[in-house]
Formats: structure tokens, C-alpha cells, sequence
């Protein structure tokens, strides 16, 4: 028996196999660009955590060179960093007033315990983040200046039996000597609120 076959036949099929061959090259192309967004978004969340975790270890720097110029001063080691009200505090930089080493003046003014506070907002200019000048940017810094407290009474003083005073509370009779430091930003990613914290400690070792 003869098989013919008809243009027609031959036409279907070209199209079919067009067709199959378009789709194919779109979901390859499709599949690439999803994972080109991803990546993307992978890459900006990244960078947003790591200005951000730069942002907190500044925190805890800035608190830390503060100590150490009261001890150049010859100021109390808490000197600043302290406050009767407040436990929580923002940087400043005192433009005008020099530090005696060459330097500005660190200013940490304290407000109350809520880094939704616009004052917590940093402001980016020239590349550096800054409280209040350049544009504001969606990172917000909060620094928890908590009391090391240690009964000193005893002869000789325990070296373990220090104690963190939280939210803010006195020695009560105890003797202060050194600051806990939590350094918290917080920021949006794709309207995500993120937040990161380092903790720290410094001394009064004089």
C-alpha cells in the first residue's frame, strides 16, 4: 500500500516544532531572569545587612573612644555615657568643640528607649552616615548604655559576681565599673523591617 503525504501534513508539523521550540527558549530565557532578580535581591540584602552591621560596631567603637578620652581628659570613664533618666542615647558630632587629641567632640544624646524615633534616623552625605546631615536613608541606630555594677566590699572582691543592670538601673550600692554596650539598627529591606545588635563592654580599668 502507497503512503502519500500532504503538504498540508508537513506544514502542521513545522508549526508544532515551532512552537515547541518557542516555548522552550522562553522558559530558558524566563528561568534566567528570575534568577538574575534573585540574585539581585540576594546581593542588595546582603550589602544592606552589611552597612548596617557596620553601623552597630561604630556604635560600640564611638562609645569606646568616648571612654578613652575621659581617661586623656582625666573625666570619669562614664563621663557622657551616662544619663539620670535615659539609658539609651543617639551620636552627635560637636562641630566646634575640639577634643584636646585632635579630634570632635563625640556627643551622645540620650532619649527614651524607641528607635522609631526620628532622632535614631541616620542621614548619608558624601558617602558617611551621619544624625542629621545628607539624606536621610532607612537605618535607624539606638545605643543601649547599660550599668556594669560589682560589689567591691569584699576582701578580696570576686572577679565573677559583676552584674548587668538592664534598662537602665542603678548600682544600688554596688560600684559601677564598666558600661554593657548593645549597639541596634534597624532598617527596611523590600519593606521588611531588619534589625541587627552587637554587644559590647568597656571597662573602667584606670
Amino acid at each position: 500500500m502507497k503512503n502519500t503525504f500532504s503538504p498540508k501534513d508537513n506544514t502542521a508539523y513545522t508549526i508544532l516544532e515551532a512552537l515547541i521550540a518557542i516555548s522552550v527558549i522562553v522558559t530558558g530565557i524566563f528561568s534566567v531572569l528570575t534568577l538574575t532578580v534573585s540574585s539581585l535581591s540576594v546581593t542588595s540584602s546582603a550589602l544592606d545587612y552589611l552597612v548596617a552591621a557596620n553601623l552597630a560596631r561604630e556604635g560600640i567603637e564611638l562609645v569606646r573612644n568616648q571612654r578613652d578620652t575621659n581617661w586623656y581628659k582625666e573625666k570619669d570613664f562614664d563621663y557622657m555615657l551616662t544619663n539620670a533618666t535615659y539609658y539609651t542615647a543617639v551620636v552627635d558630632y560637636n562641630d566646634v568643640a575640639d577634643d584636646g587629641i585632635g579630634g570632635k567632640d563625640i556627643m551622645f544624646t540620650f532619649i527614651d528607649d524607641d528607635i522609631d524615633d526620628l532622632a535614631c534616623q541616620l542621614h548619608r552625605s558624601n558617602g558617611v552616615y551621619t544624625r542629621d546631615i545628607g539624606s536621610p536613608t532607612s537605618y535607624y541606630r539606638l545605643i543601649y548604655l547599660n550599668h556594669i555594677c560589682q560589689d567591691i566590699s569584699a576582701s578580696p572582691v570576686v572577679p565573677t559576681n559583676e552584674s548587668v543592670k538592664s534598662n537602665g538601673e542603678d548600682c544600688d550600692g554596688e560600684t559601677k565599673i564598666g558600661i554593657d554596650i548593645v549597639s541596634k539598627v534597624k532598617w527596611l529591606d523590600n519593606k521588611i523591617e531588619r534589625t541587627v545588635e552587637l554587644n559590647s563592654r568597656v571597662y573602667d580599668w584606670r
